[in-house]
């Protein structure tokens, strides 16, 4: 992510609230998911960038790009990491939401499963970990499955809300694959899962990672 243009932008849209007392103005950000695709708000908070440019920044976690839109239009937040797709989805169903920053080009995600299963079309009638519907997990598994030919009625996808939790159940037998991002995949392949695809190679180009806002907010 190209951090300081986010820290810019949002020290642009505060450069006149700014608290008299402080010089800061407090702004909320979301992360959604444990990845090192968002890692980049946490090095701008350690490193004293959004203090330098103005923001009080508080970094909270709430699980997924969905939870993340409907946190922002109640107006809990100010920002959150979203996936493109749930923002366009959002926005059909008339939020008003907008991206002002990308983190990843691609899906981050690897599609790991267990070692007896050799290619995606052996996961028919399998179960599939993801974080939560209507998260970047949950457009990669689509993705995958899909370039094999199947269908959503062919598999059960189980919403486990985090990353590390996919590869806790993974691990346990609980699942026989799931989507997970860096460095969870790394992990999951030093552990002897077989990774059935690299979505971030093999998949489209696609804004899987952003940062977004409302228009209202702004």
């Amino acid at each position: 992510m190209k951090i300081r243009s986010i820290i810019f932008l949002m020290a642009s849209f505060y450069a006149f609230s700014a608290s008299p007392a402080t010089g800061q103005t407090p702004v909320r950000i979301n992360w959604t998911a444990v990845t090192g695709a968002q890692s980049g708000m946490f090095m701008a908070k350690q490193e004293g960038l959004f203090k330098k440019n103005g923001l009080d920044v508080e970094l909270i976690h709430i699980q997924s790009s969905s939870r993340g839109i409907q946190a922002i239009l109640a107006g809990e937040i100010a920002f959150s990491f979203m996936d493109g797709s749930n923002a366009a989805q959002a926005n059909l169903k008339g939020a008003n939401i907008i991206l002002v920053a990308g983190a990843t080009n691609r899906q981050v995600f690897s599609l790991m499963a267990n070692p007896e299963i050799k290619r995606i079309a052996d996961l028919r009638g399998k179960k599939i970990g993801i974080t939560r519907v209507g998260s970047s997990t949950h457009t990669s598994a689509l993705y995958a499955l899909g370039s094999a030919g199947l269908k959503t009625a062919d598999y059960q996808l189980l919403p486990l809300l985090e990353v590390p939790n996919i590869f806790t159940a993974l691990a346990a037998g609980q699942i026989d694959a799931g989507v997970v991002s860096p460095p969870t995949n790394a992990r999951a392949k030093k552990t002897g899962f077989v990774e059935l695809m690299n979505i971030a190679k093999e998949g489209p180009e696609f804004v899987s990672v952003a940062v977004g806002t409302s228009r209202a907010y702004i």
